[in-house]
């Protein structure tokens, strides 16, 4: 492949940002291949997909609603060069990508492939057949195919509005590096003047009274260029915590969703997307514009001085930038690629770090390690090559550097014995010239920095342009009372099958209702939906009438306790983790919590007492331990309602009696999923749970303290 051609392959690429997107990935660089200007974050929002991903079928019926007909085939390796390019192919038994051209000859073919999770690769067909599993997708535009002409792109400017200070402080570091440019402009005359007026005189007081003067002139560039420093690691800290501090705010109140498609790894690098661009902000933006002025004033005077001289260095200042421009597109290819391999090798290390009892256990020690060094490969050769690259554009510019210095002495040297110029004009010229280069070089640099930042900024649009939770609603101060769950459908991503089909509920205050039923027939996912973790895909939960997004979902949540599964603790003591890192903690109140979560005694008998360090890793809690202290936790917020997804399966027995005697007495509506019988006793109501639906099978008065075994019977099943 050429490097044009690979240049154009790579701006047809398009990188997936969730796991299981990569179907998704594939229909956005077919359809921008034929026009369409908008971005995968716009297919996101129309096609929502599941992080299981999506068979054929999904995505033959996205593609049919995006205005293209398909043709779902099976072929082998020698047919492919006869199908309609772009074509989506099944790759690994478990993802897609896209081939964008298929050439056969006499040796065998070669494969261009634009693989959203690793980047364009050529392939020959001993390695297509290893990936490659006989089935492809041709995709034709319809008439009912309209290109989007809008892109969800991120700007410089959506990044820098809200920073404040940011003008006053960009308008000093001006001044100061103006005044530094003005020195740096004068400081060649003084080579000038020694040479061309002292040194043919042998006059000593004319080149004192030279060189106090631009001594002064050294010491005051000196200090405008320390304030400057200051000014500039000063902006520089700002700019990167308000920016960071921004984004991690827009994060953090995304949807749980969007967090449950990515992996951990992924979204840490994203963020880390922020700091080149900040870099850039304070210190490349001024530095940019002052070069420009340097590199025009310097021009005009070498002109003055030589204009045959000045038009070899425009020369090779014309070279260099043929040359940044060849390398350029490569470059940023390189540095995209070594990004996501980072990425993935990050979260590779993450997910090993946190399974490290299960790797120990199953004796895979040297299996993980292998699989981590492959994505640390991947790593070294993305560096490696992005290192080739630049070492072949520094060689190329250090050859023609190098002839150009050879070529400038010559003719300045004819230039002097020809008395064109004096000794002194050449070597301030040769000072301009350096200032010239440098200064352009530096700008020509910042100004594909500035087109490189597109990487970063391509990253930081799936965060910022995914939208925030909707809670637009004044907050409701009242008690939470009847909690009505209404027609409620729920599926994970287009395609998949209903975990929730128009189910009914209704949870009555100061009552405890069970949900029992088998695993999997969509228990949690309902008590996530009545956390307000998850929209339904059709109807409603109801709060006293009200629907949940009018009653505020943040006002919901603020009167809920909640034990999930995936629940985990944060590095801190335990009185802190209990109070959520609440700054003014009620220590009494904990106390009681723990008590009433029969934790009290476990955590009195530890040296540090509440003050016990732990976090989600290494925390020295068993496993009952844990969910009691997550109990008290839920407990702290004195919440109106408390949702318990299995929050007692770890307990024995007879603590969990305790647990549930305690809970029994609580003055507020409890919500529990369960398995075990000494849990479902204390319900008031039970519902069993079964292919995504509720069935009120028992009420029972306050007072009656037994289950009918067919339902225990049932539930043991």
């Amino acid at each position: 492949m050429s490097l044009i051609e690979g240049l154009s392959e790579h701006r047809k690429l398009i990188r997936q940002a969730e796991a299981g997107e990569c179907g998704l990935a594939c229909l956005a660089m077919v359809a921008r291949h034929h026009g369409e200007q908008g971005e995968l974050s716009g297919l996101r929002r129309r096609f929502p997909l599941s992080s299981r991903g999506s068979s054929l079928k999904d995505l033959v019926t996205i593609a049919d609603q995006m205005g293209f007909h398909t043709r779902a085939l099976q072929c082998g390796i020698a047919s492919l060069d006869q199908l309609a390019t772009p074509a989506i192919l099944h790759w690994d038994l478990n993802h897609y990508v896209v081939l964008d051209r298929a050439r056969r000859g006499a040796r065998g073919g070669k494969y261009t492939i634009l693989d959203p999770a690793r980047g364009l690769q050529t392939l020959e067909d001993e390695e297509l057949s290893e990936h490659f599993t006989g089935i492809a997708l041709e995709l034709t535009p319809s008439t009912n195919f309209t290109p989007a002409r809008q892109r969800d792109r991120l700007r410089l400017t959506q990044l820098w509005t809200r920073v404040s200070g940011l003008g006053p402080a960009l308008l000093r570091i001006l001044i100061l590096s103006s005044i530094m440019q003005v020195v740096t402009l004068i400081m060649p005359f003084f080579t000038q003047l020694a040479i061309d007026t002292a040194l043919p005189g042998s006059d000593l007081d004319l080149l004192n009274i030279i060189a106090i003067g631009f001594g002064a002139l050294v010491f005051l560039n000196a200090m405008t260029s320390w304030v400057r420093a200051r000014l500039v690691i000063s902006l520089s800290n700002s700019l990167s915590l308000q920016t960071a501090a921004n984004l991690f705010r827009h994060t953090i109140f995304l949807p749980s969703a969007w967090f449950e498609k990515r992996h951990l790894g992924d979204v840490v690098s994203r963020f880390g997307s922020l700091q080149p661009i900040t870099d850039l902000l304070s210190r490349g933006l001024v530095s940019a514009v002052v070069d420009g002025i340097l590199a025009l004033s310097t021009l005009a005077l070498m002109v003055i001085y030589s204009p045959v001289l000045t038009a070899l260095t425009g020369c090779v200042v014309l070279l260099y930038v043929a040359v940044k421009l060849l390398f350029f597109q490569s470059m940023k290819l390189a540095n995209t690629n070594l990004l996501t391999a980072q990425a993935i090798e990050s979260s590779a290390f993450l997910e090993n770090v946190r399974g490290i009892s299960a790797i120990k256990i199953f004796c895979q020690e040297g299996n993980r390690q292998r699989l981590w060094q492959n994505k640390k490969a991947d790593v070294v050769n993305g560096s490696i090559r992005l290192g080739r690259i630049t070492s072949g554009f520094d060689t190329t510019n250090a050859f023609i550097v190098a002839i150009e210095n050879i070529l400038f002495i010559y003719l300045a040297i004819k230039m002097v014995m020809a008395g064109e110029i004096s000794l002194g004009m050449l070597f301030a010229f040769q000072a301009y010239k350096q200032n010239f280069v440098g200064a352009l070089t530096r700008l020509i640099d910042q100004s594909l920095n500035y087109r490189l930042l597109d990487v970063h900024l391509d990253r930081l649009s799936d965060i910022a342009f995914e939208a925030r939770e909707p809670d637009a609603s004044p907050p409701v101060l009242a008690p939470c009372g009847v909690v009505e769950v209404q027609n409620v459908s729920y599926s994970y991503g287009l395609g998949l099958p209903l975990v929730l089909d128009q189910m009914f509920m209704r949870i009555e205050p100061g009552k405890t209702t069970v949900i029992i039923g088998a695993s999997g027939s969509g228990k949690t996912t309902l008590l996530k939906i009545l956390s307000g973790l998850l929209q339904p895909t059709s109807g409603r939960v109801l709060i006293d009438g009200v629907p949940m997004w009018e009653f505020g979902t943040r006002s919901y949540r603020g009167r809920l306790g909640v034990v999930s599964q995936e629940d985990t603790l944060f590095a801190g003591t335990l009185a802190e983790n209990i109070a959520f890192f609440d700054p003014d903690y009620d220590m009494d109140w904990i106390v009681e919590c723990c008590r009433q979560a029969a934790i009290h005694d476990d955590i009195a008998k530890m040296p540090m007492k509440y003050e016990t360090m732990v976090g989600d890793m290494g925390s020295n809690l068993s496993g009952g331990q844990k969910q009691r202290v997550l109990l008290a936790r839920a407990l702290y917020k004195k919440p109106d309602i408390l949702l318990l997804d299995e929050g007692t399966a770890h307990l024995d027995v007879v603590t969990e009696a305790k647990v549930v005697s305690a809970l029994k007495a609580l003055r507020m509506t409890r919500l529990l999923v369960a398995h075990r019988p000494e849990t479902i006793r204390m319900a008031d109501v039970i519902y069993q749970m079964s292919n995504g639906r509720t069935a009120r099978i028992l009420s029972m008065d306050q007072e009656e303290n037994t289950v009918t075994p067919m339902v225990l019977q049932r539930e043991a099943e």
